[in-house]
């Protein structure tokens, strides 16, 4: 009965032993692919130009499936406008911004207020320059693009 016992022990501890190595292995292969796979971020210069190009319609959350598949359309979030403002303000390699607009499509006035509104922090909060840019002006895009500098 000893033997069995012993034989069974050894047993349990090579299907331990192999599966711990199994896991190691996965954990192991995990930190690679993290540490080798993160995207390369590019360098900004100092003096640099942020360019916001608005394309299709200002939305302010990401669209579902369903929306997706019927407009086949792209779309800009509020969110992401606001945000690279906010942060270009206080980012010192920034020299200014430019947005550009001929892509925009579709623009409900509470999101060009905010968009105004945000831009006018960037202004007030840096002191940086926003130009804007577009071929020819809806009037959905002259609503994101009336409060820069230069239009």
């Amino acid at each position: 009965m000893t033997v069995l016992k012993c034989l069974w022990r050894v047993l349990d501890f090579c299907r331990r032993l192999v599966l711990n190595l199994i896991f190691l292995g996965v954990l192991v292969a995990a930190a690679l692919i993290w540490l080798f796979a993160r995207p390369n971020t590019p360098a900004v210069e100092p003096g640099t130009l942020l360019v916001l190009d608005l394309d299709g319609a200002v939305v302010e959350s990401d669209p579902d499936l369903k929306s997706l598949m019927k407009s086949r359309g792209a779309s800009t979030r509020l969110i992401d406008v606001t945000e690279a403002l906010r942060f270009a303000g206080s980012d010192e390699r920034i020299a200014g911004v430019i947005i550009k607009v001929d892509g925009l499509t579709k623009l409900g006035l509470a999101s060009a207020r905010t968009i105004g509104s945000a831009i006018e922090d960037y202004k007030t909060a840096s002191g940086k320059p926003v130009f804007s840019w577009a071929s020819g002006y809806t009037q959905a895009q002259y609503a994101a693009a009336a409060h820069a500098d230069v239009v």
